[in-house]
Parts: C-alpha cells; sequence; structure tokens
C-alpha cells in the first residue's frame, strides 16, 4: 500500500480546525452551528441514547451532574442544566466534546461527529423539559396557601 499524498484526508474524518483552548471554544461557538434538527425525534431518541451510554455515567441521567460517577467521589461534572451551559452555544459544546475541558475528557475517538451533535441536541431537550418545568414549580410555591377555616373547624 501507498502512503496517502500530503494532506489527503480520510473518508468521514474531516479535520477539526481548533485547538484544544478555551479561546477556540468560544471560537467553536461562533463558527459551529448543529448540522442536525433539534426536534427530529430520530435525533433526540440516538442522541439519548449517546447520552445514556457515554455521558449519563459522570453527567447523570437528567443532566445534573449526579451521576454514578460523581457519588462515588469523583468531582462532579457541571450541572447541564445551569446557566453556564444554557448560555452554550452548539459549537462550544460540540468543542468541549471533541478536545475535552477541566476533568472531561475528548469523546473524538470514542463518539462520532455526527452522535456528539445528536447528543448536544438531547441535551437541549433536557434542558427546554427543565424550563418548562421551571415557571410552574414557581407559580406553584408563589401560591399563597389556602386560609384555613374559621371557628377551629375542619
Amino acid at each position: 500500500m501507498q502512503p496517502p499524498a500530503p494532506g489527503a484526508i480520510s473518508r468521514g474524518l474531516l479535520p477539526l480546525h481548533y485547538a484544544p483552548t478555551p479561546q477556540d471554544a468560544l471560537r467553536a461557538g461562533e463558527e459551529l452551528q448543529n448540522p442536525r434538527d433539534i426536534h427530529d425525534p430520530r435525533i433526540l431518541a440516538r442522541g439519548a441514547w449517546v447520552f445514556t451510554n457515554f455521558c449519563a455515567e459522570c453527567h447523570g441521567a437528567g443532566g445534573l451532574g449526579d451521576g454514578l460517577i460523581a457519588l462515588r467521589g469523583f468531582p462532579p461534572p457541571p450541572s447541564l442544566l445551569a446557566q453556564r451551559a444554557l448560555k452554550m452555544k452548539d459549537g462550544q459544546m460540540f468543542h468541549v466534546l471533541s478536545y475535552g475541558q477541566n476533568n472531561m475528557p475528548s469523546y473524538a475517538s470514542q463518539v462520532s461527529r455526527d452522535d456528539r451533535w445528536m447528543v448536544i441536541a438531547y441535551v437541549r431537550s433536557l434542558q427546554a423539559a427543565a424550563a418548562a418545568k421551571a415557571p410552574a414549580a414557581a407559580a406553584a410555591s408563589a401560591t399563597p396557601p389556602a386560609p384555613a377555616p374559621k371557628g377551629g373547624q375542619p
């Protein structure tokens, strides 16, 4: 077999032109867009499957950072439902999945590029579900209790 020509790119392995730095993570957030439809049930189902198999052991099933690894003494990851994660752009999340960050390793060799985008779509669905529950919970806690009956009788 002959070696590949200089600059050749293997099929399906398009390079990412980013360094594993916080600055390039922000740049990726500005430049990369999720190519997947985040409302497609098939995309969300695949994203949920990948999340369950690769992410939930640390981030927990709901993305709160309460996975089994964290419960066993490893420093817990930040919640994917926290304000910082909500403000992250999809490209920045993709960079974190691809290159890692802090205690989180890179998943580029274990999770395909397409599956990483599907996981991001699934995380966005978790965030949307949590945001939908928040106003309902706030309204329930803001409702004053019913007045007690007069005369000591229930």
